[in-house]
């Protein structure tokens, strides 16, 4: 019998690994910002139109930077264990990931500095040179307080899109020895038949998503990284809303296709990478088991990113923005969708429901087509009378502390 983790064992596990990885995390931001800020400003400064032209060292550190932001991180990571040894004096710990989690970042911060530094107006720069400044005084009194907003996502991003998800990589790969956790299943014998399938009912549905089912999805969330993934989307969608980046798609079209058919490159290189890469469980404790969720990781990221570029060219032709009319209500009300279809599904194919479980992959996606049909058209009448979803006027009257009103 496969026995369930208790709150006991599994409380020091998750103090110890959230601990670990704000330390890691935190030291390996402040030492990126450290290295990478003063690069970028001496990136932009030292262009041969810049404000202290220095052409031969511009060239040399692109080339480091860029360098820097080509090698995978794996290869980074090996590359530096005697750097590491050297600094550190180990290549195991805490410590000892933070230095190559560092050096893999700082590129990437050093050119954000310097793309936010070039978009501040020249006219201010003009201004300051015009009354006497010198190079510091651009620097401290324009540059980096103009381009605050933009270096602060930047860290964000890093800490947790970036950082976090270098973090296991590394730590994982240097601190931890290589150990395969399986699980003993019993042997049964083959002549003796199979028990008749037992449905769990309601209550003990309720009770083991209550505690064993969160309990494994917390596991599973700080295990395998995906936590700081998610948390590190959110911080990417609220850019894209700060830039406005639907609300500027002709501005922005040429960067997203560039970014498209990298993307497609990139995925290219990966499946080829991943097609080396054993399968490994996600329990599983060692290089390449870190280093199959990391490529795993960013061929999802990649992917995501094409069906965005995809989605928003095909929006583009009247037809298209005809044919998704209907689901515009159907997306207003995304949250109250979702968990009442979560909550209805449950009914359908659970065995205290309709025990529709055994309809099999192509039956059940049809239940689920003809399921969503009908919310769609139940969102679209339900928003002809009222402003919000039940959800949606819940989390806003939440969100603002105010009752919201709700009908039309």
């Amino acid at each position: 019998m496969r026995s369930s983790m208790s709150w006991e064992d599994l409380w020091p596990l998750l103090l110890d690994g959230t601990l670990d990885t704000l330390y890691m995390v935190g030291l390996a931001a402040l030492f990126t910002v450290l290295i990478g800020l003063p690069t970028g400003v001496l990136l932009f400064i030292s262009r041969a139109n810049g404000l202290a032209p220095m052409p031969k060292l511009n060239a040399l550190l692109g080339a480091v930077i860029n360098i820097g932001r080509s090698l995978p991180f794996i290869v980074l990571l090996i590359a530096l264990i005697p750097f590491t040894r050297l600094i550190v004096g180990t290549t195991l710990g805490s410590t000892a990931a933070i230095v190559p989690v560092t050096i893999g970042a700082f590129p990437f911060f050093a050119r954000l500095t310097e793309n936010a530094l070039d978009e501040v107006d020249y006219g201010r720069i003009e201004a300051i040179l015009s009354m006497g400044g010198n190079v510091w005084h651009v620097i401290f009194k324009s540059l980096l307080p103009e381009a605050l907003p933009t270096l602060l996502a930047g860290i964000t991003l890093f800490l947790f899109l970036g950082g976090a998800t270098l973090v296991p990589v590394a730590y994982k790969s240097l601190a931890t020895p290589a150990t395969e956790q399986v699980e003993r299943v019993p042997e049964r014998a083959v002549s003796r038949p199979a028990a008749p399938r037992q449905a769990p009912t309601l209550s003990e549905m309720v009770s083991n998503n209550a505690w064993d089912g969160v309990v494994g999805k917390m596991r599973f969330q700080f295990s395998s990284g995906r936590i700081y993934l998610t948390l590190g989307l959110f911080v990417l969608g609220f850019i894209v809303g700060r830039i406005r980046l639907f609300e500027r798609l002709d501005e922005f079209r040429s960067r997203l296709n560039r970014g498209g058919l990298l993307a497609l490159i990139g995925l290219g290189l990966l499946y080829m990478i991943q097609s080396y890469l054993a399968p490994v469980s996600w329990r599983e404790v060692s290089f390449n088991a870190w280093m199959g969720s990391t490529v795993t990781n960013l061929i999802n990221l990649l992917t995501a990113y094409l069906w965005v570029v995809v989605v928003i060219e095909a929006y583009r032709f009247r037809k298209v923005q005809q044919a998704m009319t209907p689901l515009v209500s159907y997306g207003r009300m995304g949250l109250t969708n979702y968990i009442v279809q979560s909550v209805i599904g449950v009914f359908i194919f659970s065995g205290f429901g309709l025990d529709w479980s055994h309809l099999g992959v192509f039956l059940s996606v049809l239940v689920c087509l003809v399921y969503t049909g009908v919310q769609i058209v139940l969102s679209h009448y339900w928003l002809k009378n009222f402003r919000y979803g039940p959800m949606e006027w819940l989390w806003r009257t939440g969100t603002y502390l105010k009752w919201q009103p709700l009908l039309r």
